[in-house]
Order: structure tokens, then sequence, then C-alpha cells
């Protein structure tokens, strides 16, 4: 259940409560409550802060603890045999920010937050298998800041995202079997970087309509996922480019369209692992097919293992 409060014209709070029980792998309820407000400072400035309790089921895609023991004495043995029932993840998520208006075109924010998590659910993928396997940490924290801006007037647009983050996890005490003993030992000791963790995740683009055609480009950047033993390592700074071509050539609700778009992807070292595939594609024109927006779509980052991990 949730309502909204209007104490003023200047502060708004939302409050809600959230109950869950689960009976999957293991039984497993809570109750959740989270607060929200809003504040509107001045007519340009908006502050907002909040708390969440969140309580998160693992997914339903595992391997139960018998089917690892029916392999013990062979030769396709788990190098560590264990493996604990999977937990849903308790946590606790704070959240700051301001959302700043500086004309009638331009606006900017930063948002910051910090998520406590004990039982952190995480996902890979292990081996050659096509579902990801679901494990815990026995603590985890993410936290980061995210900056924001947004430019809109008659025919251009614009958009700039950046986050900087961390996430991390100590002591895996379910789905053992997918680790080798001394990953569990180093992780067991050391908080080590999510698979998903990524320092700097960025996000642009740009929107021009002269006439009925709009120009657009938008590209994604990232410091890269991490990788190698016990995720100390990070795969490479990477570049993903698209820029298209709108062109609406009726004035009608339902009009015809035509499309160019093309798609680079850079990397800042070992080039063979990214693809640099132009791509094509032109709409047909058709009666009845509805024109897409010609607005920039806004991209804003939030981190993947806020209330999930991923």
């Amino acid at each position: 259940m949730q309502d909204e409060l209007k104490v003023n014209d200047k502060l708004i709070i939302n409050y809600g409560l959230r109950y869950d029980k689960m009976n999957e792998v293991v039984d497993a309820s809570q109750l959740s409550p989270r607060v929200g407000l809003v504040y509107k400072a001045t007519p340009s400035t908006t502050l907002h802060a909040g708390y969440a309790r969140y309580f998160t089921p693992p997914p339903l895609e595992l391997i139960a603890p018998t089917t690892v023991a029916q392999f013990n004495n062979t030769t396709n043995q788990a190098a560590s045999p264990q493996n604990s029932p999977v937990q849903p993840e308790r946590s606790h998520y704070f959240d700051i920010g301001v959302t700043q208006r500086v004309t009638s075109a331009v606006t900017v924010g930063v948002d910051a937050y910090y998520k406590k998590a004990t039982d952190l659910l995480d996902e890979g993928q292990f081996g050659t298998a096509l579902i990801n396997t679901p494990y815990n940490y026995q603590t985890g924290h993410d936290y980061g800041v995210e900056f924001t801006a947004n430019y809109k007037d008659e025919h251009f647009s614009a958009y700039a995202n950046l986050a900087l983050s961390r996430a991390t996890g100590e002591n895996i005490i379910s789905g053992q079997f997918n680790f080798s003993p001394d990953q569990l030992a180093y992780i067991a000791s050391h908080p080590v970087n999510l698979d998903h963790d990524q320092l700097v995740t960025g996000s642009a683009g740009i929107a021009y309509t002269f006439a009925r055609t709009t120009y657009s480009a938008d590209t994604t950047f990232g410091s890269g996922l991490r990788s190698g033993f016990a995720n100390t390592d990070h795969v490479p700074f990477y570049v993903n480019v698209n820029t298209s071509r709108l062109s609406i050539t009726s004035r009608r609700p339902l009009s015809a369209t035509l499309m160019d778009a093309w798609s680079w992807s850079i990397c800042s070292i070992a080039p063979t692992n990214c693809a640099t595939v132009p791509e094509l594609a032109l709409a047909p024109r058709s009666s009845d097919r509805r024109a897409p927006s010609t607005q920039a779509s806004r991209n804003t980052f939030k981190p993947p293992a806020r209330h999930a991990a991923a």
C-alpha cells in the first residue's frame, strides 16, 4: 500500500508499506517500508530524498543441491561440491538529489545513492550453460553518483548523462560449486567488484529537426565491466555511436516515413573483441505505418544492481 501527502505547495511526501512472502527454494518473508520527499525550494530548484527497504526473491532458474550431489565421486564432480540454498536479497536503499532548471531550455541534475544488502543476489553464466545461475554474497554495497543535463528548444534537443559507481560483495554463501576453492577463499576475506560493476558509464545524444526531417546521433560509453580472477580485472573501455535520419513525407496522422540508421562500436584496446559493423535501416513507405517519434530519447543510467543484482 502507498499514499501521498502534500504538506504545502513546496513539500510532498510519498510513503508506503509492502509485505513479501516466498515459498521457493527457502521460506522467507519481509515487511518493507519506504518513504520519499520532494521539496521545491525555488520555482527552478527541486530537491528529493528517499529511503526504501527491498526484498528480492532469487530467480527460478537455479541448480538444486541434490543435482550437484549426484556427481560426487565421479569425474564430473564439482571442485567445490557445496551448494547452499539461494536466499532472497534484503537491502536498504538511500537516495538524495537535486534538479535545477537553469533556463527554460536547460535542466541539470545530480543524484547520489547508497545500497546496503544482506544475502546480495548475483548471477553468472558458468561453463556452457545458456542460463544464468544465481548465488548470494553474504554482504554487498552499491553506491555512486549520477549527473544529468538536458536541453530542448523548438528544433534542437540534447542530453548527457554520466554515472560513477561501485558495487562490491563479500563471501559467497550459496551456489559455491560454481567457483574454485581459491576463488571462494579470496572472496571470503576480500570485498570484490561484482561482474556488472563499471566505474564510469555515460550517454549523450543530440537531435535536430529541419523541415520534416530529423537528424540525430547518440553515444554510450563505459570504462569496462569486470573480468579475471574474482573480478579483479576489467574488459576494455568501449564507445558505441549511433546516427540516424528520419524523414516524414506526409502531414497526415498516419504518415509515410523513411529512416536511415548507422551504428559503430569502438574499443580502446583489443579491437578484435568489438564489432565495427555499419547498419542501414530503411522503413518501408506505407500509408498505414505510424511515424516514429522524432524526439531523441533520454537515457539515464541507473546502476544495474540497485534493487536486484544482474
